[in-house]
């Protein structure tokens, strides 16, 4: 299957008690298609490298995903093909996502291919401060965080929740401006935003 000419996909999260699972799925027509991507990750152990694999048969690797540093407050993710070659890395933006969660999403020779930040910025601080309020804060976590993707003002896809499903479901969009953007790398960072932003 060749993912680098397709521009939709599923992300499907399977939740167990000590590992998450993720299943990508290509998105055809308004219908989940062929899966492309299973991964593992322990909870609560990210920082070790996760392997994704191009189904759960886990017999071929597509890309790897793993920390740069083990305390970094910009949370640098450094992406790799099946052979070990990087692909391109994702960070965190710490500064902007104090009030908007924000990633930056680089290939492998340091160009800024797009930035992924919090749809709505009164959702944002909504969640914010909904957090700090006793009892209501409890549903703080419930309230979605839908992604945009942007550069220089236009608007090349989206990472948003799909409802209606017993699991968490996400629906990832590559728009024509990220056409020559790695599929790979827009892969992990859909597991990025939902291993780490409590979505």
């Amino acid at each position: 299957m060749d993912i680098q000419s397709q521009g939709r996909f599923l992300l499907v999260q399977r939740l167990t008690l000590l590992v998450n699972r993720y299943d990508y799925y290509l998105y055809i027509n308004g219908e989940k298609g062929e899966q492309i991507a299973h991964a593992e990750q322990k909870r609560f152990a990210f920082r070790e490298q996760m392997t994704v694999w191009t189904d759960d048969s886990r017999n071929d690797t597509l890309l790897t995903i793993k920390a740069e540093k083990l305390l970094d407050i910009h949370g640098k993710f450094l992406i790799h093909d099946a052979e070990g070659h990087l692909v391109g890395y994702c960070r965190k933006a710490f500064d902007s996502s104090l009030l908007r969660s924000t990633w930056e999403a680089y290939s492998a020779d340091d160009t800024l291919l797009f930035t992924a930040k919090e749809k709505s910025p009164v959702i944002a601080i909504v969640r914010r401060v909904l957090q700090f309020v006793p009892v209501v804060g409890d549903i703080a976590p419930f309230v979605p965080i839908n992604f945009v993707f942007e550069k220089e003002g236009q608007v090349l896809g989206a990472h948003h929740r799909v409802w209606g499903n017993f699991r968490d479901t996400y629906l990832l969009e590559a728009h024509e401006g990220l056409a020559a953007c790695d599929r790979r790398i827009l892969l992990a960072l859909g597991i990025l935003l939902d291993a780490l932003q409590d979505r």
